[in-house]
């Protein structure tokens, strides 16, 4: 009974660590509520499709934790509108092929970025160092004047980063790529970011026929009593 309630309790505690929301510091709570608020307006996606990011990675986390500790462990699961970027380090071809076959088997996902590490010279030395990349890959996002940074995701893997997500406009994506790429920790650049298509414009009204001036009228052809038909023509252009 135990070893089934492992895999759920490991996913449970993923999930719990990056919602502040749901277990909130009670010091914190106003400005973690008013934080969340706003990344969930700019957020690109719907709240029905929020809800349904975290069904994927939550079936992915429970699917690699039903393999064992060290995939679920060494493997990092970003999800946006049913896109799947895999990170992390593991120790064999065996393994990466096992974790993206599992993450594949998941219902509701389009797409699969795999980006996975094969190494056996990755440990806490090199897990420090990504993570402080990550903080700041994260400031500089955050920072950006006009980036709508709930839209994008960001994982580095050995002095590799990683970016995923959506960019409103190419602008946005150049401008953000620039930012991270400036991070002189930042050995390598890889993006997986979809630019935003274009709305169509809107269909213009159609032109009511507007009424005929007094002025026109008069060029119109007229008949007198009992005489010939008569048109007026336009003094500019005499026949």
């Amino acid at each position: 009974m135990a070893s089934n309630l492992r895999p759920v309790l490991l996913v449970a505690a993923v999930l719990l660590a990056g919602c502040s929301f749901i277990m909130p510091n009670p010091y914190t709570a106003p400005f973690s509520v008013a934080s969340t608020a706003t990344e969930m307006a700019v957020d690109e996606r719907t709240l029905e499709e929020m809800g349904d990011d975290l069904k994927v990675k939550s079936a992915i986390l429970l699917a690699l934790a039903g393999e064992g500790k060290d995939l679920f462990m060494a493997v990092s699961v970003d999800v946006y509108q049913g896109d799947v970027l895999m990170t992390g380090a593991v120790k064999t071809a065996g393994d990466d092929q096992k974790a993206e076959a599992l993450v594949k088997k998941v219902e509701g996902v389009s797409r699969v970025y795999n980006e996975l590490h094969i190494t056996e010279d990755f440990g806490m030395r090199e897990s420090v160092r990504d993570t402080g990349i990550e903080l700041k890959v994260k400031f500089a996002v955050m920072s950006g004047a006009g980036f709508r940074y709930p839209n994008y995701r960001w994982r580095a893997t050995n002095g590799t980063v990683y970016l995923f997500g959506i960019a409103q406009t190419e602008e946005e994506y150049d401008a953000v790529y620039d930012k991270v790429r400036g991070i002189t920790e930042v050995e390598r650049l890889i993006t997986h970011i979809r630019i935003k298509p274009l709305a169509p414009p809107p269909d213009k009204p159609k032109d009511e026929a507007k009424p005929a001036s007094p002025a026109a009228s008069l060029l119109q052809p007229q008949t007198g009593v009992g005489g010939p038909a008569i048109s007026g023509s336009d003094p500019g252009n005499p026949k």
